[in-house]
């Protein structure tokens, strides 16, 4: 039966994702390999792991340039798996590495060996083959895009690694592979799955390192956009997203991506939760825990205004724009000078673009705010006049 026009355009957009990531060979091998009687003898486990090694890697040259049979891949499988199971860590290593090369090159010829490797990897995820075993994972499956026969269980086994691929310092091929599988394949990410790698993004991302944070809000982009984001996620995102806004230029990209998570996250079915996660963060007593830092308030403040204030605001309820003054209000009178100098300046934009369209009950509470900033300026002009004055 000949492929329809749907199955064609899939396979070609599979195999053109698995180019871009790293996965899928581009070339079409015409003529066919067929594994010979010699190979396989010379396999077996009778003999030495050093001459089945060499076997391998002659045939791995062999790979790119002939199709395989499909049942060729599974007698190349059963025959090293006490090298991948027993053998010293160098040789097992290298056995993995022949099947990268060989999934990639042959991957249309997989079939039903593409589960039996997955049964693999789950066995090994606890050992000191898991980084190699995570390349076997990206190649299996396109690096995320094509999870087929095991798209159930593939979330669960990601989520059961990611702590020692932190360890490992592999976090940006994690994230990278689960923003592909969110994206392509969002219906088998189940919000277990997005609940604890978002967790893991909040415990272990490092603020310093610029492509891990890109990483991790794109991340965080992809579950908002394709998936269904857990209510108890919101708390770990919003905090996430504000703790590094703290350390990156308003002129980064990177600050126009958290802005933009922002207002997808205001704009979707939990933007109650978010608008009031946002203002807890805003009127919670000061330095009681990591999340009410100053400088964590003033990203909350930042990013409301350029959600519901700025030119390019999104389209929320409109009662949105003035409840969160009351919170900033309170925040203000925390007295902390980041978050005073912040809350003018939106207040300014605020006034100037949108003044016309200000309710009288908002108006009340913004002239609260700047009367408590007033009397905050005298109060320092005073505390200055009586200090102490040194002694040329």
């Amino acid at each position: 039966m000949s492929r329809g026009p749907n199955t064609t355009m899939k396979s070609r957009f599979l195999s053109l994702l698995g180019n871009q990531r790293g996965g899928g060979s581009s070339r079409s091998p015409s003529e066919e390999f067929t594994l010979t009687e010699d190979i396989i003898r010379g396999l077996n486990k009778q003999c030495s792991i050093q001459s089945r090694l060499k076997i391998l890697k002659d045939l791995s040259e062999q790979i790119g340039e002939k199709r395989f049979e499909k049942n060729s891949i599974e007698s190349l499988w059963f025959e090293v798996q006490d090298i991948l199971k027993t053998a010293p860590e160098d040789a097992r290593h290298r056995v993995i590495d022949f099947f990268i090369i060989l999934i990639n090159s042959q991957y249309e010829q997989l079939g039903t060996m593409r589960r039996e490797v997955f049964q693999y990897l789950k066995s090994r995820q606890g050992s000191e083959d898991l980084v190699e075993c995570f390349q076997l994972l990206k190649a299996l499956t396109r690096n995320g895009a094509d999870i087929q026969m095991f798209a159930e269980e593939v979330g669960g086994y990601i989520l059961d690694v990611l702590p020692i691929m932190v360890k490992r310092g592999k976090m940006l091929d994690v994230l990278r592979f689960m923003c592909n599988m969110t994206t392509i394949n969002a219906t088998y990410v189940d919000q277990g799955v997005i609940s604890g790698i978002i967790r893991c993004c909040c415990v272990y991302s490092k603020q310093q390192e610029t492509e891990e944070v890109e990483n991790c809000i794109k991340y965080i982009e992809s579950a908002v956009q394709y998936a269904i984001v857990p209510h108890g996620s919101i708390h770990n995102i919003l905090l996430y997203l504000c703790t590094a806004r703290v350390t990156i230029a308003v002129t980064s990209p990177l600050s126009a991506q958290i802005d933009k998570v922002t207002k997808m996250l205001i704009s979707c079915s939990l933007s109650n939760t978010v608008i009031y996660t946002l203002c807890s963060f805003l009127e919670a007593p000061p330095r009681t825990t990591y999340r009410q830092a100053p400088e964590i308030q003033r990203s909350v403040i930042y990013l409301l205004s350029k959600a519901l204030w700025n030119k390019s605001r999104i389209s929320v309820d409109k009662h949105y724009c003035s409840a969160v003054l009351p919170s900033i209000y309170k925040a203000v009178k925390k007295e902390d000078e980041g978050v005073v100098m912040e809350t003018i300046e939106c207040l300014k934009y605020y006034i100037r673009h949108h003044g016309d369209v200000i309710q009288q009950i908002s108006w009340d509470i913004i002239l609260d705010i700047l009367r408590e900033i007033v009397r905050q300026q005298k109060k320092s002009k005073l505390q200055a006049g009586n200090a102490p004055q040194r002694a040329p």
